[in-house]
């Protein structure tokens, strides 16, 4: 099933002319719905960088070529493994122009940097080896041993 309705302005065989406007907001609109998308998005992602992949501006719109590449750029973040093979794939094939190609392959890159600078917090292990480093040998013994629970030596 469709996640893309016969209302949705970019749908195949639609009035270019006579919705304009609904275009041209829906551009500008789906950069930041993407980004803010929640959940598995995968297969939403996927069928509109097929749809927008594919579009071509037939009116003047100042921000168009700006405006479907970042759309591009936010389904590869949002859905990286399914988007990006779609691109690749795509690549290849004869029904694209070297301009389609290299936006592709500018949409990969992109992509690529937006989701290498997502910050991943350390693991409790390699924070604690972290501290290590900077432990005297004394200090680790007893950390390794409250770890264990090793009782250490009692007065009487």
């Amino acid at each position: 099933s469709s996640g893309i309705n016969a209302e949705w302005p970019l749908r195949p065989g639609r009035d270019a002319e006579k919705d304009f406007d609904k275009i041209a907001v829906t551009l500008r609109t789906l950069p930041r719905l993407l980004a803010e998308a929640k959940g598995s998005v995968d297969e939403l992602a996927l069928e509109i960088t097929q749809i927008i992949l594919s579009l071509s501006s037939e009116f003047y719109m100042e921000d168009f070529i700006e405006c479907r590449k970042r759309i591009l750029v936010n389904c590869a973040v949002v859905a990286p493994r399914t988007v990006a093979d779609y691109l690749s794939y795509q690549f290849y094939e004869d029904n694209y122009t070297i301009g389609h190609r290299l936006d592709i392959l500018d949409v990969i890159v992109q992509a690529s940097r937006e989701l290498s600078r997502i910050e991943v917090s350390p693991s409790e292990d390699q924070i604690e080896k972290t501290k290590m480093l900077s432990m005297k040998p004394w200090e680790i013994e007893v950390m390794e041993r409250k770890k264990k629970k090793v009782p250490t030596a009692t007065l009487r």
